[in-house]
């Protein structure tokens, strides 16, 4: 597993529910899914955060994806080198959440961020020319997303994904996990 060992108590201390996670078999597949099986109506809400500190050599960012139920389908948390700015961790939450997410086969997805600037940058990244590379990253990402959103919600509405990213910073060293709650509860 990718989950540390010593991260487990994280996990849990979101108080995530066994019972509301599908189990491995029952999850559809994006094509299921185009033929109209019952989730192509599932909306999944994706909180991210980054956490940057001026004088740390890491930073984190973590991302949660609910469930039109609010029960909790998957979660990422990475450590990494620190970025240039607080700004590059929000838009590296973005991107690495959309690429988790693919990974996972899950493109109908509402993203949620307590950065204005992100949303911003993601409305008109030809202002942003300091993120030419990285927003090119997210445009070829973005394209395999049907119909989806980034908005702006208040810090405290993003309280878990928050917590992830703080968390993931302040293990100060390189990791990431990505994966089904219910394999991380095991």
């Amino acid at each position: 597993s990718l989950l540390d060992p010593h991260d487990i108590p994280l996990v849990r201390s979101l108080h995530i529910s066994r019972n509301s996670i599908p189990d491995e078999d029952s999850r559809e597949t994006v094509s299921e899914i185009l033929l109209g099986n019952h989730l192509a109506t599932q909306t999944f809400t994706c909180r991210v955060d980054g956490s940057w500190k001026h004088d740390d050599a890491t930073n984190g960012v973590g991302w949660i994806l609910h469930l039109q139920d609010g029960s909790i389908d998957l979660l990422g948390l990475q450590g990494g080198h620190k970025e240039i700015s607080p700004l590059h961790a929000e838009l590296k939450s973005l991107t690495w959440a959309l690429k988790c997410l693919s990974h996972h086969r899950r493109y109908w997805n509402h993203y949620v961020t307590d950065s204005q600037e992100l949303i911003k940058m993601t409305k008109t990244p030809e202002d942003w020319p300091v993120f030419a590379s990285e927003l090119s990253e997210l445009k070829t990402l973005w394209e395999i997303y049907h119909d989806a959103k980034v908005v702006y919600e208040a810090r405290s509405s993003n309280t878990q994904a928050d917590f992830l990213a703080r968390q993931a910073q302040t293990r100060k060293r390189i990791f990431l996990v990505c994966q089904y709650i219910c394999s991380l509860l095991d």
